[in-house]
């Protein structure tokens, strides 16, 4: 079929795309927006006649979309890194569709994509999307079986026309209309465009998407005639190659590739063998059963125009609903002059439901962005944001990204915006636009309040005041509100500690499936336990995690922290003890309820007498004379006992006892009582009288021995010696001077006072004596008593 087209708006377009680039109503401070050129193919496209021949129709018509930016780049993190095979068909692995025949219609495009989309979603579905819907229903000013290109198809795609079943709509080449009404079976929700390759051997980033994906799209310029042998087209082996400058007219889909496709196979030899393999449009009769070969030199295939690689579709259940204005998709870009800008879409919300997702396209190569979706929108600026999420894109094209724990929440009725801020590697036009485009997408439509663009994300400028008709390319997409589960938690017991929650919740409220993560803190004096009703963390005892799957109450358990030590205060370390039993005592420790007190005569404590008590001291029982003793405290409450104290220990010794010794002047007897209850009466040898002086003399041998002393006499010296525990005591005979200790003592002021032997007893000086060895001595002169206390050991 030959078929001519001619355009009359051709002027009119141009003069509408340099008008509305100059932009109007903004401040001279602010940084003004510029539009990317319209791409040299499509004006050029635009400004001639296409000349069609041959036995099937020939339309691919050239995007606007200029994309010669991204000439040579490379997709990185591309799927897989398996090394490429030298051959590949995605036939051998059953990953494409059967062959179709696009007829008279200049329906090649239509093919090309679903040759491309069909193939993706192999070999887990096989699919029969319709052709002629989307030929019929793209929405573009071409007519039906006028032609189209790969960014047609992902508008109409994207925006959920399609794709349509065959079978709801079969293909006819002659139709111009479909059915209205007709349900997609699908979500596109993702169109990868592979950059143009500059050599013949550039190939890597199409042969890796075959592999890891499936068919792409890709456009040709074919020359000359289908059904017979020409300079480009060898016939019995189905080879093609051109080296010409013609611009796209016909779109394929590539389907594998040989390295080693001989040089020979080609009517005019090209520089070297290697060619793709490529699922024609024009019957199982043409061709190798309608496939045929392209050279790797072809100065077109890939090297003219991008390659589409349309995404597998997602079951049509995957969201409720799409936020849109832009059902025409990229029809053009605008900048600020730098690689960064943001793009924002405000929507009403239609329902009471969850923003899960949000679309849009990247420009250029590893494209970053942020997104995020705000609940509120003033008039010029964004408020309240509720979700976002960040990320990289290996490849230009049309994305969905999935907003993180279920996206933000909608009412009906309510205003949000989603902005998307997006930095490129070198374009400086980062924002995708639906604009009026003459002749290509004057059914674009927008009002102001729709769309927004900035250069910093403060400042926004309103697309449709700055562009007639024109919205930016984001897209919203919507589920119905998750099921929601109660999460209570508490501490155990009350008041113990606390639990805090992540991610928070204003009504303890969760949508079912998040997984909420649990911290416990403990209040001042207690520690953690453990968890009730969660999954404890592997790494964090203090840390758990609940999967939302139901209401559920989760209980961090504490207990009391145990009191610190104490130290003990009495008796001391190492001190000696002359009681029969001792006080043990001890500082109190805070938070103690009681106190556990272990006593032992080893300090090992292997056969301990214990007690519990509640006070801060302890009498112990009876002790043992002459031992060693060992004891050790520690504190006690509910949360359990404190570290042992220190060890202390003690050495018991006799106890002291007071004597109380009392004699008469000119009586024999004396009075032994000790405070011990003890008492007797010893017989003197003599009884005491008041010598020179009126000093007391008495016999000291009875008196010593009763202090536990003992008396010696030396007769050559006349010397008496008293020693009563460690004191020495020694008087002679006439002398005034005693030796105490080794030590010269005089007796007495008077030196009259002296030992003396009165009726053959020797007689020495009462109050010297006793008080040198550490007695009291009193007398009652009306009584002529005499009292002498002394501590006994």
């Amino acid at each position: 079929m030959k078929r001519w087209r001619r355009w009359s708006m051709v002027a009119l377009m141009i003069a509408t795309i340099v008008l509305q680039g100059s932009g109007r109503g903004v401040d001279a401070d602010v940084v003004q927006s510029q539009l990317a050129a319209p791409s040299p193919e499509f004006l050029r496209y635009s400004t001639s006649a296409q000349i069609k021949g041959g036995v099937e129709s020939l339309e691919l018509v050239p995007s606007p979309v200029d994309r010669s930016h991204l000439d040579g780049e490379h997709i990185n993190s591309l799927g897989s890194d398996t090394p490429l095979p030298t051959s590949y068909d995605l036939r051998t692995d059953g990953r494409v569709t059967a062959v179709r025949t696009q007829g008279s219609s200049s329906a090649c495009w239509t093919f090309a994509t679903y040759g491309s989309l069909e193939s993706t979603m192999l070999p887990a579905r096989t699919m029969d999307f319709s052709e002629n819907n989307l030929k019929n229903a793209s929405g573009f000013d071409y007519g039906a079986n006028s032609g189209g290109n790969g960014d047609m198809s992902t508008a109409y795609l994207v925006r959920w026309s399609g794709p349509i079943a065959e079978a709801d709509d079969p293909y006819d080449q002659k139709s111009t209309t479909s059915p209205a009404n007709l349900n997609p079976i699908g979500h596109v929700q993702n169109v990868m465009i592979l950059p143009r390759r500059p050599g013949p051997l550039d190939t890597a980033d199409i042969k890796r998407a075959i592999v890891d994906y499936g068919a792409v799209a890709g456009s040709m310029y074919w020359a000359g005639n289908q059904r017979t042998d020409t300079t480009y087209y060898k016939l019995n082996t189905s080879a093609y190659y051109y080296s010409g400058s013609d611009g796209i007219n016909h779109s394929v889909t590539v389907v594998g590739w040989n390295d080693a496709f001989p040089v020979s196979n080609f009517s005019t030899p090209p520089s070297g063998d290697g060619a793709w393999i490529v699922k024609n449009s024009w019957g199982i009769e043409w061709g190798q059963s309608g496939y045929f070969f392209i050279s790797y030199y072809d100065s077109v295939l890939f090297k003219n125009g991008s390659a589409y690689c349309f995404q597998a579709a997602e079951p049509t259940t995957n969201y409720a609903h799409v936020y849109q204005y832009d059902p025409l998709g990229h029809t053009s870009s605008v900048g600020y002059g730098a690689t960064t800008a943001w793009e924002a879409n405000v929507f009403v919300a239609a329902d009471t439901e969850n923003v899960s997702a949000v679309g849009f396209y990247t420009l250029d190569a590893n494209c970053s962005y942020e997104a995020t979706v705000y609940s509120s929108w003033h008039g010029s600026e964004f408020s309240k944001p509720s979700s976002s999420t960040t990320g990289t894109i290996p490849s230009p094209g049309y994305h969905t990204v999935v907003l993180p724990s279920f996206g933000a929440s909608v009412t009906s009725g309510q205003t949000f915006g989603v902005v998307i801020k997006l930095t490129t590697t070198n374009d400086l036009y980062p924002i995708a636009l639906e604009k009026p485009i003459a002749g290509y997408s004057m059914g674009a439509t927008a009002s102001t309040g729709q769309s927004y663009m900035s250069p910093d994300g403060v400042s926004w400028t309103d697309v449709a005041g700055e562009y007639a008709n024109t919205n930016v390319c984001v897209k919203a997409y919507t589920v119905a509100p998750p099921a929601k589960a109660t999460l209570t938690w508490q501490a155990s017991p009350a008041e113990t500690g606390f639990v805090s929650a992540s991610p928070p919740s204003v009504d303890n409220t969760y949508y079912v499936g998040t997984v909420v993560t649990l911290i416990a803190a403990p209040a001042l004096g207690w520690k953690f336990a453990g968890w009730i009703g969660a999954t404890p963390d592997a790494d964090d005892p203090l840390k758990a995690t609940a999967t939302m799957d139901a209401d559920k109450t989760v209980t961090a358990t504490f207990q009391l922290n145990p009191p610190p030590a104490v130290a003990l205060s009495s008796p001391a370390n190492g001190a000696t003890v002359s009681t029969s039993t001792a006080m043990l005592s001890w500082n109190s420790a805070s938070g103690a309820i009681s106190y556990n007190v272990a006593l032992d005569t080893s300090s090992s404590f292997t056969t301990p007498v214990t007690w519990n008590v509640s006070t801060t001291s302890q009498t112990t029982s009876t002790l043992v004379e002459n031992t060693t003793y060992y004891w050790r405290v520690a504190s006690v409450n509910a949360g359990g006992s404190s570290p042992w104290s220190p060890v202390f220990s003690f050495t018991t010794r006799k106890p002291q006892v007071t004597l109380t010794l009392t004699l008469q002047l000119g009586d024999t007897r004396m009075l032994v009582s000790g405070s011990d209850g003890t008492s007797d009466t010893v017989t003197l040898d003599a009884a005491p009288v008041l010598g020179t002086g009126d000093r007391t003399l008495v016999p000291v041998r009875a008196m010593a021995e009763a202090m536990g002393g003992t008396v010696g006499w030396d007769p050559v010296t006349k010397t008496a010696t008293v020693t009563v525990g460690s004191n020495m005591l020694e008087l002679t005979l006439g002398k005034n001077t005693a030796l105490f200790n080794g030590t010269a003592t005089p007796i007495d002021t008077d030196p009259k006072v002296l030992p003396m032997i009165i009726n053959g007893r020797t007689m020495l000086p009462l109050r010297f004596v006793v008080e040198s060895l550490g007695a009291e001595v009193s007398y009652d002169r009306a009584t002529e008593t005499i009292t002498i206390i002394y501590a006994k050991s």
